[in-house]
């Protein structure tokens, strides 16, 4: 297919245009918050404490790009083609796998704890490992909406969740001592 036949289907066809709109925009709007809220954040926080934080947030990367990521293209194709059921199968192996994986981390927290004597990093790769799994097993439900094509609700839920994410960061920010 070239790329002139592309744009006809494209300008011929409401539904793709009015839903990739929405997913584009979400991911915009999303990207967005990120950027305005990272500043707020590195001047809310000491300079350690953010690149702790950073540091928590790189490991639960790839903590989660090593969690079973095609799951998530595996449920959206399989709730298009109407086999909803595998939105749940897929989203407990994901958090059981999840799991397993961050066992991988345990090394690393007691490394920081007993070795480098940084309890408080020890204690924050723990509390990683128990959260993250969760937080990025139950992220399907996005793939469950793009299977059902309900872009509508995922631009919605992509915008509160990243508002949610942002705002309880900086609150705890604010109000940590």
């Amino acid at each position: 297919m070239n790329v002139k036949t592309l744009i006809i289907r494209i300008k011929s066809n409401n539904d793709l245009r009015s839903n990739g709109l929405l997913a584009f925009s979400s991911t915009v709007v999303t990207v967005v918050i990120g950027i305005v809220s990272t500043p707020i954040l590195a001047f809310l926080l000491p300079r350690p404490e953010f690149g702790t934080l950073a540091f928590i947030n790189s490991l639960t990367g790839i903590l989660a790009s090593i969690s079973l990521p095609g799951v998530l293209s595996s449920i959206a194709y399989s709730v298009a083609r109407g086999y909803e059921g595998v939105f749940e199968v897929g989203t407990w192996k994901r958090l059981r796998y999840s799991y397993i994986m961050s066992i991988v981390l345990i090394p690393v927290a007691a490394w920081y704890y007993w070795i480098e004597n940084n309890q408080q990093l020890g204690y924050l790769i723990i509390l990683a490992i128990i959260l993250s799994p969760i937080s990025t097993s139950f992220d399907t439900g996005e793939q469950l909406l793009v299977g059902r094509s309900d872009f509508r609700t995922l631009f919605f839920r992509r915008i509160a969740v990243a508002l949610a994410i942002t705002l309880f960061g900086l609150a705890a920010a604010f109000y940590s001592p």
